[in-house]
C-alpha cells in the first residue's frame, strides 16, 4: 500500500513540476507585436516640394505709356482669344498718328515739285548743250545749267528718302495707336487685375507700379513646379508617376506624371545645395482641389514592385555577415511561440514596408516589434504577442 502511495506521489510532483516549469516559461516570454506576411505593392519614392501653377500663364505689360481709359473685364472672367481688355488712352496717340501722316503728305507734295524743277532743268540742259554746241555760249554758262540740273536730281533723290522716313514713323505711330488697345493672347480667365482706370501704365520698366497690367492664364491645364535635390535627381525620369499634395488640401492627393526635368541645377535661396526644376502634369480630374500658386508637396515614385513578399520595415534587423564586410538582414519568425531567427534579403523599400525577395514565405508570422525587444530576442525564445498597447491578444 505505501508504495503505491508513494509512486501517485512521484507521478503527481512530475505532472506539478511540468506546470510549474510551463507557467514560468510563459510568464518569461517577449512579449512583441507580430504580423502575417502578406504580398502588398511596394513604390519608392522621392519626395519633394513647390509650387502649383497654371501651365499657360501670360503676364500682359504695357508696351506704350500712357492712362487707362477702360477696363473691359474683371479678375476671374473667362476671356477668348483676340478678345479687348482694355485700352489706354489713345487721343495722344491719335496726334501722333495725324501728325505722321500730315508729314507724309508733305512729303509727297515736296517731291512732286521737285520732279517737276528736275524736268524744267533737263530741258534747259537740253537747249545750252545746243547752244554750246554752236559756240553760242561759253563753258562756264553750260557748266552752270549742267551742275544745277544735276543738284536738282540729287535733291529729288533726298526726298524721295525723306518720304521713306516719313511713312516708317508713320507706321510706328500707328503701331504705338494700335498698342493702346490691349486684347488677349490666349483663351483662359483673368487671375489678375492691377490696374485701374485712371492709372498710368509705364513701358519698358517692371517690379514697379503701372509695369504690369493683367495675368491671363489657361485653367484647363495645370501643373506643379517642384525642386528635386541634386541627390535624388538621377532616380528621377519622364513619365514616372507623382502625388501632389496641396496645403489646401492636405487629405486629398493629386495624382499626375513627370513631364519635364531641366537640364541644368539652380540653387535655390537659401539652401546651400543645388536642385533641378521638375514639371509634374496633374490629372485634370483633380483640378478642381487645388488653387494654383499655392504650396504643394510631391511623392515622384521612381521604382515598384508590384505583389512582393513584403513585412514592416521595422520587422528586419541587421548584423554583420560572416566573412565578409556587408551586413545580414535577419527577421524573427514566430512559430508555437517561439521565435527563431531567419536570415533574409532584401529588396525594394519606402518608408513603411520592405520587399523580401529570399527567405521568407508569404503567410509567414513574424515578430515586428518594439525595436527594443526584438533587440533583445536570441534564437528560439520564447514570445509572446501583444497589440500595440502592450495587452495580450
Amino acid at each position: 500500500m505505501k508504495r503505491w502511495v508513494i509512486l501517485i506521489a512521484i507521478i503527481a510532483g512530475i505532472a506539478l513540476a511540468a506546470v510549474l516549469a510551463k507557467r514560468g516559461g510563459s510568464a518569461n516570454a517577449v512579449e512583441v507585436r507580430m504580423a502575417t506576411v502578406e504580398r502588398q505593392d511596394i513604390r519608392a519614392s522621392v519626395l519633394t516640394s513647390g509650387t502649383i501653377n497654371y501651365r499657360d500663364q501670360v503676364t500682359l505689360r504695357p508696351e506704350i505709356t500712357g492712362g487707362i481709359s477702360e477696363i473691359l473685364v474683371e479678375e476671374g472672367e473667362a476671356i477668348s482669344v483676340d478678345q479687348i481688355l482694355l485700352r489706354i488712352d489713345p487721343e495722344l496717340f491719335e496726334a501722333d498718328v495725324a501728325q505722321n501722316e500730315a508729314n507724309v503728305r508733305m512729303q509727297r507734295i515736296g517731291i512732286e515739285r521737285q520732279r517737276i524743277l528736275a524736268e524744267h532743268l533737263n530741258k534747259k540742259l537740253l537747249r545750252q548743250r545746243s547752244l554750246f554746241e554752236k559756240g553760242m555760249i561759253g563753258q562756264d554758262n553750260y557748266d552752270a545749267v549742267e551742275n544745277e540740273a544735276r543738284l536738282a536730281q540729287v535733291d529729288l533723290q533726298s526726298r524721295r528718302e525723306s518720304l521713306k522716313q516719313a511713312q516708317a514713323q508713320l507706321s510706328q505711330a500707328r503701331d504705338r495707336l494700335k498698342k493702346t488697345t490691349i486684347r488677349s493672347p490666349i483663351n483662359g480667365i483673368v487671375t489678375s487685375l492691377d490696374v485701374k482706370v485712371g492709372e498710368t501704365v509705364v513701358a519698358g520698366t517692371t517690379n514697379i507700379i503701372g509695369s504690369q497690367l493683367m495675368s491671363l492664364a489657361d485653367p484647363e491645364s495645370i501643373v506643379s513646379e517642384v525642386q528635386v535635390d541634386e541627390a535624388d535627381i538621377l532616380q528621377v525620369e519622364i513619365g514616372q508617376q507623382a502625388e501632389v499634395t496641396a496645403v489646401s488640401a492636405p487629405d486629398q492627393p493629386i495624382t499626375g506624371k513627370v513631364e519635364t526635368i531641366a537640364i541644368t541645377a539652380k540653387k535655390p535661396q537659401g539652401k546651400n545645395s543645388l536642385s533641378f526644376l521638375v514639371r509634374l502634369q496633374l490629372d485634370s480630374a483633380d483640378i478642381e482641389l487645388i488653387r494654383p500658386g499655392i504650396n504643394c508637396r510631391a511623392e515622384i515614385y521612381t521604382t515598384a514592385a508590384e505583389k512582393a513578399v513584403a513585412v514592416p520595415i521595422e520587422a528586419v534587423l541587421y548584423e554583420e555577415a560572416e566573412d565578409t564586410e556587408e551586413e545580414q538582414a535577419y527577421v524573427y519568425v514566430v512559430d508555437n511561440n517561439t521565435a527563431q531567427k531567419r536570415p533574409v534579403t532584401t529588396g525594394l523599400q519606402n518608408d513603411t514596408l520592405i520587399e523580401i525577395t529570399d527567405g521568407l514565405k508569404e503567410g509567414a508570422k513574424i515578430a515586428t516589434g518594439p525595436l527594443r525587444m526584438l533587440r533583445s530576442l536570441s534564437d528560439n525564445a520564447a514570445v509572446k504577442a501583444v497589440d500595440e498597447d502592450g495587452q495580450s491578444t
